[in-house]
């Protein structure tokens, strides 16, 4: 667990952070999200998911160019919530609007 919390704290304090927050109600509970890009990739974190390392959060990683935009790099999402609670919000924009995926994808 050690090692995810630092990894966490890294890119929180090297990365730049996105502006705001966003808020998702998923499985029962308003789950706050914030975002940090470092290089190429971005990463979204639940808040509070460092805490929680013990709970087995759910990780979400793709390809940006995967989600319908043209950047380069990596999308990664931490959440306690399972792979639903970060992927839902992501792939419909929710998420600073990293994919651009086809309603019909």
């Amino acid at each position: 667990m050690k090692v995810f919390r630092k990894f966490i704290d890294r890119v929180t304090k090297c990365g730049k952070r996105r502006a705001g927050e966003r808020v998702s109600r998923m499985m029962g509970r308003e789950r706050v999200f914030e975002a940090w890009d470092l290089g190429a990739d971005t990463f979204v974190f639940e808040r509070g998911v460092a805490g929680r390392l013990a709970d087995r959060p759910s990780v979400l990683a793709a390809k940006k160019r995967d989600l319908g935009g043209a950047g380069k790099g990596f999308v990664m999402t931490i959440s306690t919530g399972n792979h639903a609670v970060a992927a839902f919000p992501l792939l419909d924009g929710r998420f600073w609007h990293l994919a651009r995926l086809d309603p019909e994808r």
